[in-house]
């Protein structure tokens, strides 16, 4: 037997993953739970004692087991306890306003394996948006097993968490690099550049201030991205702890850097490089439109704006940084990747883009 589970004549106690201890025990033929969990195996042993001395007299009363929330209410709990994003608190909400039309209303102990994989098989969305879906209600089921809420995870449909492998994306060469930036607004050239030269992100980029380029040093510091939740602009720190990172500029991009900044960033430390009205923070709109006019330019139209990112981690790549240098230059977060990043430097990193600019120029 389990050493984690004890079995008496009347019933048996077992530790549950939380480390608390649960009692179940038969009455009136039916396999029952305790009411409450208890913190010591003692404890859940001296309830199954004075309950086989109560059933022994006939004056046994097992209290009604209070009602599992429903998982609309729980779901919410689970969000309450995290501190997430701003995007990510987003993304989980449209997950729950999906989840909520199949379990919204049910108790928790009542959603099953078979309602879980039923409504998995007759999901029609994409594929990643399943996949997310499918994790977030898989986590939230596992927050209930720590909570003795459910006694186990009914979300088993296999291979549901893993991504599939999604098409490729062809990069941009350099010659529809050229034509894209040069059919970019004169205010958002820049930007186009930073985005593929320097692998920056959108929220990162829209977020960038006077005093986070150091054009001497040929650096750009990222520590804060912007989000836009319902129309606000929600300044953040990065999406992880990669995301801080330290950048170095290719020289060849360093004149147009310099140029805008001239041009189009109000003075002042504080200033954002890229002003939207007023200088407040460019809409991702502004820069969408600009965007399309630009790729289709170039004949592009299938790529997406984050594909910008993708080339100039592949040109990076081409000029010898190794995969260690490619996560902390694009600030990729990666578990198996932690302690890679502390032999990235920025005198190596230098080096790497001084190669990138040489590639431009062949």
């Amino acid at each position: 037997m389990a050493k984690n589970q004890t079995e008496r004549q009347t019933g048996s106690i077992r530790r549950l993953p939380s480390g608390r201890w649960q009692v179940r025990y038969t009455e009136d033929g039916l396999r029952k739970t305790a009411p409450t969990t208890f913190p010591t195996s003692e404890q859940a042993d001296q309830w199954l004692i004075e309950y086989t001395a109560k059933v022994i007299l006939g004056q046994h009363h097992t209290p009604a087991r209070s009602a599992a929330p429903t998982f609309r209410s729980y779901s919410q709990t689970y969000l309450d306890r995290r501190t997430l994003k701003a995007n990510t608190v987003r993304d989980y909400k449209q997950c729950l306003r999906d989840l909520n039309e199949t379990f919204g209303d049910l108790p928790l102990d009542l959603i099953t394996s078979d309602r879980v994989t039923t409504w998995y098989a007759e999901d029609t969305h994409g594929s990643r948006q399943r996949q997310m879906r499918y994790g977030l209600l898989h986590a939230i089921m596992r927050e209930a097993i720590y909570d003795e809420i459910v006694e186990k995870n009914p979300c088993k449909v296999r291979g549901a968490m893993r991504q599939k492998a999604t098409k490729p994306v062809t990069i941009a060469t350099l010659d529809e690099l050229d034509v894209m930036a040069d059919n970019m607004p004169d205010r958002l050239k820049a930007a186009l550049l930073l985005a593929t030269w320097c692998s920056i992100r959108r929220g990162e980029l829209l977020e960038l201030r006077r005093s986070d380029i150091d054009i001497k040093a040929g650096t750009i510091r990222i520590s804060r991205s912007v989000a836009f939740i319902g129309g606000r602009a929600i300044v953040d720190t990065p999406k992880s702890q990669a995301g801080f990172r330290t950048i170095a500029i290719p020289p060849h991009i360093i004149p147009d850097i310099t140029a805008h900044l001239d041009a189009y960033s109000a003075p002042g430390i504080t200033a954002l490089v890229f002003p939207g009205e007023n200088g407040t923070h460019l809409k991702p709109s502004a820069l969408r439109w600009a965007w399309l006019k630009a790729r289709s330019a170039a004949g592009r139209s299938d790529l997406r704006w984050h594909g910008l990112r993708h080339t100039g981690n592949t040109l990076a790549g081409q000029a010898g940084a190794t995969d260690a240098e490619l996560m902390a230059r694009g600030g990729h977060s990666d578990k198996t990747a932690v302690g890679i990043y502390q032999h990235s430097t920025l005198v190596r990193d230098k080096a790497i883009a001084a190669r990138m600019s040489e590639l431009a120029q062949l």
